[in-house]
Order: structure tokens, then C-alpha cells, then sequence
């Protein structure tokens, strides 16, 4: 993408505070959202063992940004689990005056070329059903594999909702 210049950082090494900001402006976009996604503890949290975010940079700014790390144990749920060798990407937010202008296509494709180089065999993801993002997914070659419901004030969330996990082989 023009102007837009991708970094792969290991979570130790990352701005969190920005990447914290940036996702949490993100996720506001979603009208289900009451308060902030995450913060710079969170973030480090999430990304566990291994973790490294992909960043979308136009100069020094911090247009978008993404985790991937290998699956783990939180990754499994009620009935699903991810293939083990497979990379998770989440915590993805694309600034939101840069919305829709390709940059989360460019997060999604950089972690699928860092997992087919390291060697993982699946990006396996997941994103709540409410904030419209299921169609995007499967467009990018991603298949639903399990769905989850959850009552309201499940994550602080004020309505019921549901997630869905998605997969692709690499």
C-alpha cells in the first residue's frame, strides 16, 4: 500500500501504550464496545510466549497493528481447539481514519507469510459475529470452524453476542 510500510516486533519490544490506544479506538468503531479493548499490560499478556505484533507505520505513525503468536492454551475453548501448529492472529485495529483504504489486508497477508515461514500450518482467529467482520474473514479465504454464545456483560459486553473462530490453511 502507498506510504504505508510494514514491521514485525516482538511484544516485548513494541509500543504498547500506542498499540493500545490505536486498538482501543478501533474496537469503539463496533457499537457494542462500552470502554477500552485492552491496555499495555493486556496486550503484553495476550501475546504470551513468542508473541510479536505486525505494524502498519506511514512514517513513524502507527496506522495499524495487529498480534500473531503461536496457538496456546487460551486459545481452546468448549469444544474447539485450534490445530496446534497453527499461528493466532487477534488484537488487529487499523487506525480509524485509515479505515478501509486496505491496510488490515496487508496485517492479514503479513501473517500469513510469517506463518507459512515458520512453519505453521493454519492462522486460526476469532471475532464476535457483531461487529460485521465474519463476511470480510471468509472473503479472505478464512472458514468458520465454531461459534461460542455468551450472555450480556460476558467481556463487560452490554448484549448478548457470539464469537466466531475461523481458520485457514496456509
Amino acid at each position: 500500500m502507498n506510504g504505508v510500510e510494514l514491521a514485525v516486533v516482538a511484544a516485548g519490544e513494541a509500543d504498547l501504550e500506542t498499540i493500545a490506544a490505536l486498538v482501543n479506538r478501533a474496537f469503539l468503531t463496533h457499537a457494542l464496545m462500552r470502554g477500552d479493548r485492552t491496555d499495555a499490560g493486556g496486550l503484553l499478556e495476550e501475546s504470551g510466549e513468542g508473541g510479536r505484533f505486525i505494524l502498519a507505520k506511514a512514517g513513524e505513525t502507527i496506522v495499524g497493528s495487529a498480534m500473531v503468536r503461536p496457538v496456546n492454551a487460551t486459545d481452546v475453548h468448549d469444544g474447539y481447539a485450534p490445530p496446534a501448529t497453527a499461528l493466532y492472529y487477534g488484537l488487529a485495529g487499523v487506525d480509524t481514519r485509515q479505515m478501509k483504504r486496505g491496510i488490515g489486508r496487508l496485517l492479514l497477508g503479513e501473517a500469513e507469510r510469517i506463518g507459512r515461514e515458520h512453519p505453521h500450518t493454519h492462522i486460526a482467529l476469532n471475532t464476535l459475529y457483531e461487529f460485521d467482520l465474519v463476511p470480510y474473514y471468509i472473503r479472505q479465504g478464512y472458514a468458520p470452524v465454531f461459534e461460542e454464545r455468551f450472555e450480556a456483560d460476558h467481556w463487560g459486553l452490554p448484549e448478548p453476542h457470539r464469537v466466531c473462530y475461523l481458520e485457514k490453511k496456509l
